[in-house]
C-alpha cells in the first residue's frame, strides 16, 4: 500500500469511529473560573446529590426519579448518588436538568429556575448545570435526537454522557483550555 493510501485508510477509520459514536452531541460547555473538582468530589461523592428536573417531557410521576437514576454514578471520579428525592433539595449543591430549554437559557438561569418551563417537546435536547449556592459552576447542552420515552436507550446515553462531561476532573486538559 502506498504511503498516501495508508494515510487515507487511517483517516477513514478514524472518521468512521466519530460517526458511529454514542449519538450524543455536547456543546456550549461552560466552566466557571472557580470550578473545583476536588470540592465536587468532597461534597457529593458517594452521597445523595439532588437533581432538579424541569420541563420533564415524559408525563409520569416517576420520570424525575428515572432521570436521576440514569445519571447515578456516570460522573468522573467516585460515583455520585444522584436523586430526585426532594428531601435532599435545599443543600448548597444540585444538578439542574432542563429538557428542551429555550436557546437563550444559560446555566445560571437554570440554577435559579422557579416553576415549570415550556419546551419544544422533542425530548432529545437538554441543558445541564452543576450549581453551588445558585451559581453555575459547570454547564453544557447535550442532544441525542428524539427520545421516545423513559426506557429509550437514547435517553440513557444522553444523560450518561452529559453527566460525565458536566463534572470533569480537569476541564482545560480535557477540552483544550477555556470555555466553549
Amino acid at each position: 500500500m502506498k504511503p498516501s493510501l495508508l494515510g487515507l485508510a487511517a483517516a477513514t477509520v478514524l472518521l468512521a469511529g466519530c460517526a458511529t459514536g454514542d449519538g450524543v452531541v455536547i456543546q456550549n460547555r461552560y466552566q466557571a473560573a472557580d470550578y473545583n473538582y476536588a470540592a465536587v468530589q468532597y461534597y457529593n461523592a458517594g452521597k445523595p446529590s439532588y437533581v432538579e428536573v424541569h420541563n420533564n417531557p415524559f408525563g409520569t410521576a416517576q420520570a424525575d426519579d428515572r432521570v436521576a437514576s440514569l445519571m447515578r454514578g456516570k460522573n468522573t471520579g467516585k460515583p455520585i448518588q444522584f436523586t430526585a428525592d426532594r428531601n435532599y433539595a435545599g443543600g448548597d449543591t444540585k444538578v439542574v436538568v432542563v429538557f428542551d430549554p429555550p436557546s437563550s437559557m444559560t446555566g445560571l438561569a437554570a440554577c435559579n429556575l422557579d416553576g415549570a418551563q415550556t419546551g419544544a417537546g422533542d425530548r432529545g435536547g437538554l441543558l445541564m448545570s452543576y450549581c453551588v449556592n445558585g451559581q453555575d459552576k459547570s454547564s453544557l447542552r447535550a442532544s441525542a435526537g428524539s427520545v421516545t420515552g423513559l426506557d429509550d436507550p437514547a435517553l440513557e446515553r444522553l444523560l450518561a454522557r452529559a453527566t460525565h462531561e458536566l463534572l470533569p476532573e480537569n476541564f482545560s486538559k480535557r477540552h483544550g483550555g477555556g470555555n466553549g
